[in-house]
């Protein structure tokens, strides 16, 4: 079944409303709908592309803003960096009206009644057609993309990786999550995977043998307003770092004890607190290429 969904989403992905002539070289953007009856948003996607390059060589960077859903510095950052080492850069825009917390965070795998959805209904399924529309159009070789998200945008990008084996990202870097999904049955989602019954040994096997890095700033310890306070989360620890942390451990601890390969890497970003930007500068500087 889920080999089945994702041939549909590459005939969807090809079908869609991307065409290589709207993606002119420099800044631009453009509207993406998912040909889904299941999922109909339709987003925009902004995007930088280095001029008078081979696009055919370049990879696709796929960035996910944080809660204050600003796409703008985001461009005006990671271009920079597309110019000096040839990338494409490309940041799909979540608004809070069409992806509250619900749906964007914890990437819509309940409905508004906390009921769990199928896969097709999910932000995820939208976000697969959407990365492969991506590579299918933009003119590059790459068959699969790396994807960096940062504090709300690090939410999505970790529970992605948890809840949906995608075939169209090689690399993911999650920085600065406010919390995580835990593979713990004592906890329901978004904070554990107790009602998830999807969620099996084999889908936790892959998500910890995957290339994955988990980007934490060391000085991201403040207990500031827009940090979750509830008892759940602070059960996590009581600032991103630690929250961070006790992830990782847990994640190294499931996967030796059950003799899994572990391929994620934690890195620490010294001198940074709660940093959009510098957190983005110091993934481009050092944790992009392999």
């Amino acid at each position: 079944m889920r080999k089945l969904i994702y041939i549909l989403l590459i005939v969807w992905s090809s079908l869609g409303c991307l065409g290589t002539e709207k993606l002119v070289d420099g800044s631009g953007s453009f509207l993406y709908t998912m040909p889904s009856r299941e999922i109909t948003d339709t987003i925009q996607v902004f995007y930088h592309i280095p001029a008078n390059r081979d696009r055919s060589t370049m990879p696709v960077i796929i960035g996910f803003h944080g809660n204050d859903r600003n796409c703008d510095y985001w461009i005006d950052t990671w271009k920079e960096y597309a110019d000096k080492d040839g990338f494409m850069f490309f940041i799909p825009w979540f608004t809070h009206e069409s992806f509250p917390t619900r749906r964007y965070q914890e990437v819509g795998m309940k409905d508004d009644g906390g009921n769990i959805l199928p896969p097709k209904y999910r932000t995820t399924a939208l976000v697969d057609s959407l990365i492969n529309n991506i590579l299918v159009n933009s003119g590059t070789q790459d068959t699969a993309a790396t994807i960096y998200g940062h504090s709300a945008g690090g939410q999505f990008v970790h529970r992605f990786m948890l809840l949906n084996d995608s075939p169209f990202v090689k690399k993911a870097i999650i920085g600065n999550p406010g919390w995580f999904t835990f593979p713990t049955k004592d906890e329901d989602y978004s904070y554990g995977i107790k009602d998830i019954d999807e969620i099996q040994a084999d889908q936790l096997r892959k998500m910890v043998g995957k290339n994955i890095i988990l980007q934490l700033a060391e000085g991201d310890t403040l207990r500031e307003s827009f940090l979750r306070k509830t008892y759940q989360a602070d059960l996590q620890g009581l600032n991103r770092l630690e929250r961070g942390n006790n992830f990782f451990e847990t994640l190294k601890s499931m996967a030796e004890k059950n003799n899994w390969d572990f391929n994620w890497q934690r890195v620490y970003v010294p001198n940074v607190g709660h940093d959009a930007v510098e957190m983005s500068r110091h993934a481009a500087e050092y944790l992009i290429d392999d």
